[in-house]
């Protein structure tokens, strides 16, 4: 695992269980925006090499920005993407657990 891995890559290495990121913002790289249509991608490139993708999951939205975190090709994470990703620009698991987090952080305080 990588030091540049995020909570889902570790996790995915903790628990050896296949894993990956999806993140609204990209956190290193530089890239070309994708086409406007679903599905479309372009790589995010950090210092010369291919560290994930920026994927379009809706038509015309701005794009999600996809790693590979354990076990899982990028390949794959883009597939998933567009396809968990129903009316949403956030694929449904992510959108899911992005909920449940906040809800818990606010009863807490």
């Amino acid at each position: 695992m990588t030091r540049c891995a995020g909570l889902a890559g570790h996790l995915g290495a903790l628990l050896d269980l296949p894993s990956y990121g999806v993140a609204k913002t990209p956190y290193v790289g530089e890239f070309t925006p994708p086409g406007a249509e679903r599905g479309a991608t372009s790589e995010l490139i950090d210092d010369g090499e291919v560290v994930g993708a920026v994927v379009r999951t809706q038509h015309g939205v701005k794009p999600v920005f996809v790693s590979a975190g354990h076990r899982i090709g990028l390949d794959d994470c883009i597939s998933l993407t567009v396809r968990l990703s129903g009316r949403c620009r956030i694929p449904e698991p992510t959108r899911q657990a992005d909920i449940v987090s906040r809800r818990m952080l606010r009863e807490r305080r």
